[in-house]
């Protein structure tokens, strides 16, 4: 499980989120995502509108349109702190229904397997380890 945040611009506190704030803009990823759904319940609770969305299909899209100011975002604080360029950017708690999501790798089942898929796949299981070695349940 990886903890989410509330990813905002570095000039732009989450007063304005966290109020009735009319329309803000969120930067998201597209629908099946488990952040974008997170997203969209945490905005239909405090019963505001998910209208004014910036799809994006990368990571490094996100960030820098948060780092931009042109929007928010829900995202892991593994990924925010992996890019090791915080900088423009704030992470807020989100509330605890929110707080967690399960982040799997998935692959077809091949009989090969290039060298690199196999040592980015032991990076991920050794980055999940530590994750969970800081008290995290392992799933």
């Amino acid at each position: 499980q990886e903890e989410v945040v509330l990813l905002t611009p570095a000039g732009q506190g989450t007063e304005a989120l966290i109020a009735k704030t009319g329309n803000p803009a969120w930067v998201v990823f597209p629908k099946g995502c488990p952040l974008r759904a997170a997203n969209e319940d945490w905005l239909l609770s405090k019963e505001e509108q998910f209208m004014n969305m910036i799809e994006v299909s990368t990571l490094e899209t996100m960030l820098n349109c948060v780092r931009a100011g042109i929007g928010s975002a829900f995202l892991t604080r593994m990924a925010v702190t992996a890019t090791a360029d915080e900088d423009g950017v704030r992470m807020y708690p989100v509330p605890e229904r929110y707080q967690f999501v399960t982040t799997r790798l998935v692959s077809r089942k091949e009989q090969f397997q290039s060298q690199a898929f196999l040592a980015f796949a032991a990076c991920v299981k050794r980055a999940g380890q530590r994750f969970n070695l800081a008290g995290y349940a392992n799933v």
